[in-house]
Protein backbone atom coordinates (compact mmCIF):
# COMPACT_ATOMS: atom_id res chain seq x y z
CA UNK A 1 0.00 0.00 0.00
CA UNK A 2 2.84 2.37 0.84
CA UNK A 3 4.58 1.66 -2.56
CA UNK A 4 1.31 2.60 -4.40
CA UNK A 5 1.37 5.90 -2.31
CA UNK A 6 4.26 6.90 -3.12
CA UNK A 7 3.64 6.40 -7.00
CA UNK A 8 0.73 7.85 -6.75
CA UNK A 9 2.80 11.11 -4.90
CA UNK A 10 5.17 11.07 -7.86
CA UNK A 11 2.22 10.88 -10.55
CA UNK A 12 1.22 13.94 -9.35
CA UNK A 13 4.34 15.78 -8.87
CA UNK A 14 5.16 15.10 -12.42
CA UNK A 15 2.17 15.81 -13.73
CA UNK A 16 1.27 19.72 -11.97
CA UNK A 17 5.09 20.32 -12.83
CA UNK A 18 4.42 18.86 -17.01
CA UNK A 19 1.53 21.26 -16.82
CA UNK A 20 3.27 24.23 -15.19
CA UNK A 21 5.66 23.92 -17.60
CA UNK A 22 3.45 23.58 -20.25
CA UNK A 23 1.95 27.05 -19.25
CA UNK A 24 4.81 29.00 -18.92
CA UNK A 25 6.21 28.11 -22.01
CA UNK A 26 2.88 29.05 -23.60
CA UNK A 27 3.25 32.35 -21.62
CA UNK A 28 4.50 35.16 -24.38
CA UNK A 29 5.56 37.62 -21.35
CA UNK A 30 7.74 34.55 -19.45
CA UNK A 31 9.06 33.49 -22.74
CA UNK A 32 11.93 36.27 -23.59
CA UNK A 33 12.76 36.19 -20.02
CA UNK A 34 13.71 32.22 -20.09
CA UNK A 35 15.63 32.66 -23.08
CA UNK A 36 17.39 35.78 -21.42
CA UNK A 37 18.38 33.29 -18.56
CA UNK A 38 19.22 30.21 -21.28
CA UNK A 39 21.35 33.18 -22.71
CA UNK A 40 23.28 34.12 -19.86
CA UNK A 41 23.80 30.81 -18.44
CA UNK A 42 25.12 29.83 -21.58
CA UNK A 43 27.27 32.74 -21.90
CA UNK A 44 28.64 31.83 -18.12
CA UNK A 45 29.38 28.55 -18.63
CA UNK A 46 30.79 28.67 -22.02
CA UNK A 47 32.05 32.34 -22.38
CA UNK A 48 33.42 33.19 -25.99
CA UNK A 49 36.88 33.11 -26.33
CA UNK A 50 37.47 36.16 -28.85
CA UNK A 51 35.19 39.23 -28.21
CA UNK A 52 34.15 40.45 -31.80
CA UNK A 53 32.88 43.79 -31.62
CA UNK A 54 34.05 46.56 -28.84
CA UNK A 55 32.30 49.80 -29.50
CA UNK A 56 35.19 52.01 -29.12
CA UNK A 57 33.11 55.50 -28.39
CA UNK A 58 35.78 57.26 -30.50
CA UNK A 59 35.62 58.38 -33.97
CA UNK A 60 33.46 60.71 -35.93
CA UNK A 61 30.01 61.01 -34.35
CA UNK A 62 26.87 62.12 -36.46
CA UNK A 63 25.78 65.74 -35.86
CA UNK A 64 23.13 65.85 -33.42
CA UNK A 65 21.33 67.95 -35.82
CA UNK A 66 20.95 68.73 -39.48
CA UNK A 67 19.36 71.53 -40.80
CA UNK A 68 16.84 71.25 -43.11
CA UNK A 69 16.72 73.43 -46.56
CA UNK A 70 13.96 76.31 -45.72
CA UNK A 71 11.56 75.80 -48.59
CA UNK A 72 9.99 78.60 -51.05
CA UNK A 73 6.46 79.99 -50.36
CA UNK A 74 4.17 78.05 -52.94
CA UNK A 75 1.59 79.65 -54.39
CA UNK A 76 -2.20 78.38 -53.51
CA UNK A 77 -4.82 78.18 -56.55
CA UNK A 78 -7.75 77.60 -54.09
CA UNK A 79 -8.75 74.42 -55.44
CA UNK A 80 -7.62 70.81 -53.82
CA UNK A 81 -8.54 69.35 -57.15
CA UNK A 82 -7.12 69.98 -60.65
CA UNK A 83 -9.23 71.87 -63.13
CA UNK A 84 -10.92 69.29 -65.70
CA UNK A 85 -10.64 69.55 -69.35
Amino acid sequence: MRRFALFVLWLVILTLLGVALWQLSRAEGVAWRLDALRARLKYALHPPEEVIFVPSGQGNPTPSFTPTPQSHAHTHSGSAHPPRS
